[in-house]
């Protein structure tokens, strides 16, 4: 089902006319909302390419029936903001609550990316951080997740 439901994901997302990103394992930590001081590795993981953006999706489920989203949108598309970083504009949307309508769904009012290579000349670590308002109190979000970087993007430095 899980198969069936990803396929169904990448169909929609090139029939909008978007181009997916080779994303993997992603983890994500801190409190949105009424969900405080969560730790997952998360059941859904998207990314894609979308108008002259990237953008970055990660939702987990708990048992307890509460769930966590975090959207990155990197402007300009991925590349561009690992080939610098600091200079990144970066945006995160955090929502939480049950599935369906969240409860908590706010913007980041910072927001932040740093970039680690791998020993694969191809894959680079991705490292986020946003903090939240939530009534007065701050709170954060951080996380990491793989980007696989396109073949010509490395210099042809991908093997088969």
């Amino acid at each position: 089902m899980r198969t069936s439901l990803a396929r169904f994901a990448l169909t929609a997302l090139l029939t909008a006319g978007c181009t997916p990103l080779d994303i993997d394992f992603a983890a994500f930590e801190g409190s949105l909302g009424e969900v405080e001081g969560f730790d997952r590795v998360p059941d859904d993981v998207r990314g894609y390419n979308s108008g002259g953006d990237s953008i970055v999706r990660l939702r987990s489920e708990a048992d307890d029936g509460s769930t966590v989203m975090t959207r990155l949108t990197l402007s300009g598309g991925i590349d561009r903001a690992l080939a610098d970083p600091e200079g990144a504009d970066v945006r995160i949307l955090g929502c939480s609550g049950p599935d369906g309508p969240y409860t908590y769904d706010r913007n980041a009012d910072s927001a932040r990316i740093r970039v680690e290579h791998t020993d694969d000349p191809a894959v680079r670590l991705v490292f986020f951080e946003g903090e939240f308002p939530n009534d007065g109190a701050a709170q954060r979000v951080h996380g990491h997740f793989e980007y696989r970087v396109v073949p010509e993007d490395v210099g042809g430095a991908v093997a088969d």
